[in-house]
């Protein structure tokens, strides 16, 4: 065999396999990773109510009143009661904002996400306020 024909069929058979390769390495890495925190763009599972940002949620302490941290971060996304503690938790993140994306098999479908939430006194006062990431 002349070295072209060598050449043309390293290429043939190179190219095919290098995708391959990838197509299996993309794989693995997608689903072994699971539920994981993605450092190219932290927050890109959580929904975030509108006027919310993680700068802004820092600057809530405890002791505000609720329509000074509504002035702050705007409208939670969620507002419940707790008949157990008599405290109103309002969420200000969530879960889920890949599901209503088009799903595509290089971007995974659940990820880690930010939580922020603020507990509210009968008083509208804050007593507790909770942050971090959720793998669930």
């Amino acid at each position: 065999m002349n070295k072209e024909k060598l050449i043309f069929l390293y290429k043939l058979i190179a190219i095919p396999s290098f995708l391959i390769l990838i197509y299996v390495i993309v794989s693995f890495a997608r689903f072994s990773v699971g539920e994981s925190y993605n450092i190219f763009a932290p927050y890109a599972d959580t929904r975030m109510a509108a006027g919310y940002s993680p700068d802004k949620f820092d600057s809530i302490k405890p002791g505000m009143h609720m329509m000074e941290v509504q002035s702050i971060i705007g409208k939670p996304l969620t507002d419940n009661f707790d008949t157990y503690t008599l405290s109103t938790k309002h969420e200000y993140t969530g879960d889920g904002k890949l599901l209503h994306k088009s799903s595509s098999f290089w971007i995974p479908d659940d990820l880690a996400w930010y939580y922020s939430e603020v507990y509210y006194n009968n008083d509208s006062a804050v007593v507790r306020i909770l942050k971090g990431w959720r793998f669930d």
